[in-house]
């Protein structure tokens, strides 16, 4: 990849991303239009795994935006091209909507895995702690609207030593073949970086 001029906003994550709210509430719709809890509940087991991926994508993805801001912002003054938001006005309510959503919807998953598979779950604790980073993120970058530059880029983390040639090629190949989970691998590494 040729950054000479510019570096993309997005490397290619988007086209992978749909709306976490509307599948979830696809996922619900499915399920509540069903009157037996009994088949409700194998419903929600059917769909269980479909659920789990949603989320795991949508904490992957937060990772991976963490990690291309670190990346861009190893550039000094360089232009970020192609920010669609560029310039927009979007309020916190607006621009946190989906991130609120997902920390909203995580206990509420527990519960209805306790209530229709009558299990106990209890999802990884550092979702929170990185949707919270996640949201400060959004916020001390005024949601990207005045993103111009990698200097305009502010980052509520700082990685120590980072190899951007090894974050770059993760990057790589998530675009390449939709496969969010290497970006896993750097969920300590992000969360132990907050400064």
């Amino acid at each position: 990849m040729n950054f000479e001029k510019s570096i993309p906003f997005d490397l290619g994550f988007n086209k992978y991303i749909q709306s976490f709210s509307y599948n979830i509430d696809y996922v619900y719709s499915e399920i509540n239009r069903l009157v037996n809890l009994k088949v409700k509940a194998l419903q929600f087991q059917n769909l269980y795994k479909e659920i789990i991926n949603e989320i795991d994508l949508y904490i992957n993805f937060y990772i991976g935006c963490l990690l291309w801001a670190c990346y861009i912002k190893q550039f000094e003054n360089k232009e970020i091209s192609n920010n669609p938001v560029l310039g927009q006005e979007i309020s916190d309510e607006e621009g946190l909507y989906t991130l609120n959503y997902l920390r909203n919807y995580l206990p509420k998953f527990e519960k209805d895995v306790k209530y229709y598979l009558h299990k106990d779950i209890k999802l990884d604790s550092r979702y929170y702690d990185l949707i919270d980073l996640y949201e400060k993120f959004l916020k001390m970058n005024k949601h990207f609207t005045q993103t111009k530059t990698s200097s305009d880029l502010v980052l509520p983390f700082e990685l120590i030593n980072p190899d951007y040639d090894k974050i770059l090629t993760t990057i790589q190949g998530v675009v390449e073949t939709g496969d969010f989970s290497p970006l896993r691998e750097y969920l300590d590494v992000i969360l132990n970086s907050v400064v």
